[in-house]
């Protein structure tokens, strides 16, 4: 009877760390604290996502926030594809925008946030997520703003032959721009091959 009774205190035992309710592994944790323990050397070791359910979402939020001169927030977490990214109830959010959310309010329907001071007045750009420093914005506008292939060809004022985008030398197809001038010039040099074709079949 005294050995069943031993066995059955081995049974009942529970894991050594404080606050913990989980039946005995091995070595006094139980099987969560030993294999982070047997991994880690640290039984109440914590991976960052666990670091980030474990603490408020605005405490994780300032803790990878540096404050620059410019009065621009820098990101010091995850980014992806320019923008600071942090996970909030196990969902990956874009730190500018959840600041803007949370301090500012809710962005609009079929709406971006623009970085508006983004270069001309100092501001760092994506990484940055002060939500004073962007604003609701058309997709399109924001587009355009940003240092993208359509963003360099609206800024052009001239075609490739140097002829001038105006509202007469200027014809939309597919929502690109074409300059009435070459396409004139190429329909010409069309019809001289098309022409000198015809002669050497004759």
């Amino acid at each position: 009877m005294a050995v069943l009774s031993r066995r059955t205190d081995m049974t009942n035992r529970m894991c050594c760390i404080v606050g913990c309710e989980r039946p005995y592994r091995c070595t006094g944790y139980c099987e969560v604290h030993y294999r982070r323990w047997r991994k880690h050397g640290d039984p109440h070791y914590l991976n960052p996502y666990q670091v980030a359910r474990a603490l408020d979402p605005e405490t994780y939020f300032l803790s990878k926030v540096t404050e620059l001169p410019s009065g621009c927030w820098q990101w010091s977490g995850r980014v992806h594809k320019g923008y600071g990214v942090f996970m909030i109830s196990r969902i990956n959010a874009f730190a500018h925008r959840w600041a803007y959310e949370h301090w500012v309010g809710s962005v609009p329907a079929a709406q971006h946030l623009d970085h508006y001071r983004y270069p001309q007045d100092g501001c760092i750009g994506p990484t940055c997520c002060n939500p004073q420093h962007v604003r609701p914005a058309s997709p399109r506008e924001n587009t355009l703003r940003g240092d993208t292939v359509s963003a360099r060809n609206l800024a052009k004022t001239h075609c490739w032959r140097g002829h001038e985008f105006t509202a007469e030398n200027t014809r939309i197809k597919r929502s690109s721009r074409v300059c009435r001038v070459c396409q004139n010039i190429c329909a010409q040099q069309r019809r001289v091959r098309m022409r000198a074709a015809a002669r050497v079949e004759v």
